[in-house]
């Protein structure tokens, strides 16, 4: 599941600040929207139906005994609905159950969105430690926007303490997977010497693969490091850009 995410950079000149003071959130005042996908044949189909007419009312109704029933897929599409209020009333501390219950069977999509309800204190109560953990848990499955996430915690010292190093570490995987923030992030700490020795070339590569995604303040770094390089340094950067670009870790947004 793709979630709609942003997140908040700041730059003074041509240089971008490492702070980032907000994590990932769902797209507009919800969760991310997703389509309801097939669950058990016959019922997910007419479920499916409901959905894509708007009858979202019936959506729950239909979705709510599958989910009392232990169907994970039911209940994180349960979670989501009171999470956006479609079909019931907005209630976040439905959408926290229903997405605890989810996580049981490591659904990552479950723990990601458990994480930021932790970390917001929506439906449950605040807690970074338990945002820390849920981002973990969806991070070692292959979620790149809770890797971040977690970076971003040890980063600033939110729920773990602050490790910059290890920060580094969990940027590194969220940009190996191709997401462009978590790019953006690990050339600045190159870049800066942050919890990493300073490497003007990795820097470079890093923002060179953020600016294939159209982040144009990411083009601006590249470009002044690129003026930066001796012409062998210039050389690797290019060579290992490429590698980079044949593993696939570059993608869309």
């Amino acid at each position: 599941m793709i979630l709609e995410i942003h997140a908040r950079s700041t730059r003074t000149g041509r240089h971008f600040f490492r702070a980032i003071i907000v994590l990932w959130v769902f797209a507009g005042p919800g969760y991310a929207q997703v389509e309801v996908e097939p669950i058990s044949g016959a019922n997910m189909r007419a479920i499916k139906e409901s959905y894509q007419k708007g009858d979202y009312a019936k959506v729950v109704r239909d979705l709510t005994p599958l989910a009392e029933r232990g169907d994970m897929e039911a209940q994180y599409q349960l979670a989501l609905m009171y999470a956006n209020g479609r079909g019931v009333p907005r209630d976040q501390t439905q959408a926290a159950k229903w997405f605890e219950k989810a996580t049981a069977v490591l659904d990552p999509g479950a723990q990601f969105n458990l994480g930021i309800m932790y970390f917001e204190g929506q439906g449950v109560p605040r807690d970074y430690e338990q945002a820390a953990h849920w981002f973990k848990s969806a991070g070692e499955r292959g979620d790149s926007e809770a890797l971040f996430n977690l970076g971003l915690m040890y980063d600033i010292g939110k729920g773990v303490r602050r490790d910059v190093t290890e920060a580094v570490l969990w940027y590194k995987r969220a940009a190996e997977l191709g997401l462009k923030q978590a790019q953006v992030m690990l050339a600045g700490m190159y870049r800066d010497g942050a919890g990493v020795s300073k490497d003007e070339t990795l820097a470079y590569l890093w923002y060179a693969m953020a600016a294939e995604q159209d982040d144009k303040d990411a083009a601006v770094e590249r470009d002044r490091l690129a003026k930066r390089l001796t012409p062998a340094q210039y050389k690797e950067a290019i060579r290992r850009l490429h590698e980079l670009q044949a593993q696939g870790h570059v993608r869309g947004g």
